[in-house]
C-alpha cells in the first residue's frame, strides 16, 4: 500500500479480458481521491500514453494468458524507466511479473474457453479498500 499512498498518481493498464478489472480500479481510484489514469490504448497509442509516466508515478499492470503484448512491452518500457510497476497476473512466470516491484498471483477459473474475472475484480476491490483505510490512517 506505500506505494500507492506515496504515487503522485496511479496509471492502470490492461487490454482484452483483463480490461473491466481495470476499468473498474481506475474509477475506484479516483473516488478515494487519487489521480488514477486508465491507460487503454484508443488508436494504437499504448506506447506514447505509457510515455505520460513520470518518475513518482506507479503502473499497476494487469494480464493474463494469453498475455497482451500491449501491457508486456508497456511494463517493460516503463520499469527499464525506473517507475514502480505493480502487476495483477497468474503466475511467477508471466511477462510483466518480472519487472514488477510487487506482483499480485491470481488463478482465475476457465470454463470451456472463458476466464471469469471473479478472482481479480475481488483482488482490486481488496486493493480499493485496503488502500482507503490506508489513506484514512494517514490523513
Amino acid at each position: 500500500m506505500d506505494l500507492l499512498v506515496a504515487s503522485e498518481r496511479i496509471h492502470v493498464a490492461a487490454q482484452r479480458r483483463s480490461f473491466p478489472v481495470a476499468s473498474y480500479l481506475a474509477y475506484a481510484l479516483g473516488h478515494l481521491g487519487r489521480p488514477a489514469h486508465l491507460l487503454d490504448g484508443v488508436g494504437g497509442m499504448f506506447g506514447e500514453q505509457g510515455r505520460n509516466l513520470q518518475e513518482r508515478d506507479v503502473l499497476l499492470a494487469i494480464s493474463f494468458p494469453p498475455y497482451a503484448q500491449e501491457v508486456v512491452a508497456l511494463v517493460e518500457d516503463v520499469a527499464s524507466r525506473g517507475i514502480v510497476v505493480i502487476a495483477l497476473t497468474d503466475s511467477p512466470v508471466s511477462p510483466i511479473h518480472a519487472a514488477a516491484k510487487v506482483a499480485f498471483e491470481v488463478l482465475e477459473l476457465e470454463v470451456a474457453g472463458f476466464r471469469s474475472l471473479s478472482a481479480s475484480m475481488c483482488l482490486a476491490l481488496g486493493l480499493v479498500v485496503s488502500l482507503g483505510e490506508r489513506l484514512e490512517q494517514v490523513r
